[in-house]
């Protein structure tokens, strides 16, 4: 985590990003040009991404598996725009052995 304004507070107003280049190095020039797409927009990869073929990973028995159920509830019917959302949520195990 970059406390910016931490550093500024020891070493003046500015002074984080004083000697930032705002620019991008060869190599990430290059990454952003000719990488995967789906690795180099945002949003666009898998949200578990991994080097590991997929047919390596063993798959637990169905009985194995952890059961968990996840309710969200809003707390109002509707909002206004802008509005802060608040929101109820619950986590229930729902298989026969505790976790």
């Amino acid at each position: 985590m970059h406390l910016y304004n931490r550093y500024n507070d020891r070493n003046g107003a500015g002074s984080y990003f004083a000697n930032f280049t705002y620019s991008f190095d060869d190599e990430e020039v290059e990454f952003l040009r000719h990488g995967n797409s789906s690795n180099v927009e945002p949003g666009k990869s898998p949200w578990q991404h991994s080097d590991t073929p997929q047919d390596n990973i063993p798959d637990p028995d169905e009985d194995d598996k952890q059961k968990l159920k996840l309710d969200i509830f809003p707390v109002k019917e509707s909002y206004n725009q802008l509005e802060i959302v608040t929101v109820e949520i619950r986590l229930k195990n729902i298989h026969n052995q505790p976790m």
